[in-house]
């Protein structure tokens, strides 16, 4: 047992047993049932997990709205939205490699923009 919050509720959510030995699982949860509203910000998330030994990937965020380059389901998309962009964070080279057709680009520009999604959009 948690000892903090009351069950069921946001600070104390319970979402099922452990996998299976050797299963992948993806745990979703939706951002009322943690209690987050619409357009609220976090700074931190936690996790705990009881009764066997887990290995957690990265935490992400899927959202309707692109906020500060998080939300995107795809490479596509994430591409797309850059490219409507006057401003941009990104740096020169994937900014530049995305300007480019994807079937014109060089196995480098390719590998830049994928390394840099994985990395820094999509984590």
């Amino acid at each position: 047992m948690i000892p903090w919050g009351g069950a069921n509720s946001p600070s104390r959510l319970a979402m099922g047993p452990l996998p299976k030995t050797g299963e992948w699982v993806r745990l979703e949860v939706e951002a009322a049932k943690v209690g987050l509203n619409p357009g609220a910000a976090i700074n931190g998330w936690a996790f705990t997990q009881h009764g066997g030994t887990t290995y957690w990937d990265k935490a992400g965020i899927v959202t309707r709205t692109p906020q500060d380059g998080q939300g995107f389901e795809s490479l596509a998309a994430w591409e797309a939205f850059e490219k409507t962009q006057e401003k941009s964070s990104v740096p020169g080279p994937v900014k530049d490699g995305i300007k480019v057709e994807p079937d014109k680009r060089t196995d480098d520009q390719k590998k830049q923009i994928r390394d840099y999604f994985v990395q820094f959009v999509c984590t």
